[in-house]
């Protein structure tokens, strides 16, 4: 889980710097310079690495945090980026085969899976 969070916040520098130089990324692929556009992106990863170095801290979790995704469960990327919407009180047997699904390299399904009907109690 740490290693996914450090992964992240390397990946979200790394996004940042890209976006700070968009105009010469642009640039560079427009005229077809491959080898400046390497030299670019190498100098921009280590840039975010040495970054994500220096804020390492943020990745890190606490004990009382450990405990409860040891004990209760969960997914640390997820936490206040994804809204949960509800909670299934019958018919875990459906979550299991969702769970069952195919998933491609990036884990989506490979044919969509459609909720057909749900209850608000």
């Amino acid at each position: 889980m740490k290693k996914q969070k450090e992964g992240r916040l390397k990946f979200a520098i790394f996004t940042q710097l890209q976006a700070e130089n968009k105009s010469k990324i642009m640039e560079l692929y427009r005229n077809g310079d491959r080898d400046e556009l390497a030299i670019l992106r190498d100098t921009l990863t280590g840039k975010a690495e040495l970054e994500a170095d220096k804020r390492k801290g943020e990745t890190r979790m606490t004990p009382e945090q450990r405990e409860i995704y040891k004990t209760i469960g969960g997914v640390p990327f997820l936490d206040n980026e994804y809204t949960v919407y509800g909670e299934v009180v019958e018919g875990m047997e459906v979550v299991k085969k969702i769970e069952e699904a195919k998933t491609n390299a990036t884990d989506r399904p490979l044919e969509n899976i459609v909720i057909i009907s749900a209850e608000i109690l």
